[in-house]
């Protein structure tokens, strides 16, 4: 059945252990991100096995997924809960996010009830605009969750280039590591961000006393599309394939376009399994034109052999393994290639 999407789960690990051990040289835990596969637990399985000391997700019901597996590593919710959601936060996760008064309150309440200890990371914002206290607000939250029963303030944290999309910098870190010093709680985790500080490491500007301070980063994108997630550019001699859609062409006629007579096919794929994101074909010759709700067009004048009922693979982007892995119209196949298992 087509589209179909296939993950090699052999080159997720070794993406994630190519990372992991990188990060593990500048002394970095790394929990693996399982958001864009819907909390998959064979894919957490993956990162895991790559060396993932946790697994983080967005959403309960895929963090829920996970923990029916059983996979022996903490699980940390990524996005700030809702109060409506508290019950099943304190039932599902190990570790949350916070930035909300009221939220850490309520988790207290429900986890004194349930006889558990909650840890939360509190979120700082320096800069990306999304969840997180600013700056010296860190402080009253700091102590009010401190004084609540039945939480433990894991670490402090921080989310950049997602909503800005602007690169991390040192000095938002250098900043980070003020807060930190200004604390002055020992032992706390400093959760650094996400795959674009890896984009500081292979810029080699992972550097300097503050790096000694962060302890902790949250991995996704990256392993799943082993680039550098700033740049796109390749990571580290990470595979770029471990994620394959592979679509049925439905129709191919020469059309008049801005380029003279073209060889056009129709895909049976559309916005409504890509999202908002992109594909880059495999074969040569091939050319995404554009994308509409279900259908897709490639230029194949360079690909003579494109026809109806033939076959057509691309990589994904972020926003579109996202809407792959979402769609229930895009059928899903787990492979191990076995030549890369066999060097992991």
């Amino acid at each position: 059945m087509y589209p179909l999407l296939t993950i090699d789960l052999a080159k997720l690990e070794a993406n994630m252990r190519v990372i992991t051990e990188r990060c593990r040289s500048h002394s970095l835990d790394v929990f693996g991100v399982t958001k864009v596969a819907r909390g998959d637990p064979r894919v957490g399985q993956a990162l895991v096995a790559g060396g993932a000391v946790g697994l983080a997700d967005s959403r309960l019901d895929n963090l829920a997924r996970l923990r029916e597996a059983e996979l022996g590593v903490p699980l940390m919710l990524l996005r700030t809960p809702s109060l409506t959601e508290v019950e099943r936060v304190i039932e599902t996760a190990d570790i949350s996010v916070n930035s909300e008064k009221p939220v850490l309150e309520a988790l207290s309440r429900t986890a004194a009830a349930r006889g558990h200890v909650h840890r939360v990371l509190l979120m700082v914002d320096l800069g990306d605009l999304r969840e997180g206290v600013w700056g010296r607000e860190l402080f009253s939250i700091f102590q009010f969750a401190s004084s609540l029963p039945n939480i433990e303030v894991w670490g402090i944290g921080t989310n950049l280039a997602c909503l800005s999309g602007a690169s991390p910098a040192p000095n938002q870190y250098k900043r980070l590591v003020e807060l930190l010093s200004e604390l002055a709680v020992p032992n706390l985790v400093v959760s650094g961000g996400n795959s674009s500080a890896l984009h500081l490491m292979r810029q080699e500007m992972w550097c300097g006393e503050w790096t000694s301070f962060v302890s902790h980063l949250r991995i996704g994108e990256s392993a799943f599309l082993g680039w550098d997630i700033i740049d796109h550019t390749p990571l580290w001699g990470c595979y770029r394939d471990v994620c394959l859609l592979t679509a049925e062409v439905i129709e191919v006629q020469t059309k008049p376009t801005a380029k003279g007579l073209r060889r056009r096919a129709v895909l049976a794929v559309g916005r409504q399994d890509i999202g908002a994101g992109h594909l880059q074909p495999v074969e040569p010759g091939v050319e995404v034109v554009g994308v509409t709700s279900d259908h897709m067009v490639a230029d194949v004048e360079g690909a003579p052999w494109a026809t109806v009922g033939g076959l057509l693979s691309f990589t994904p982007d972020y926003d579109a393994l996202l809407g792959l892995f979402t769609s229930p119209y895009v059928e899903k196949k787990h492979i191990v290639n076995i030549a890369v298992q066999e060097i992991l």
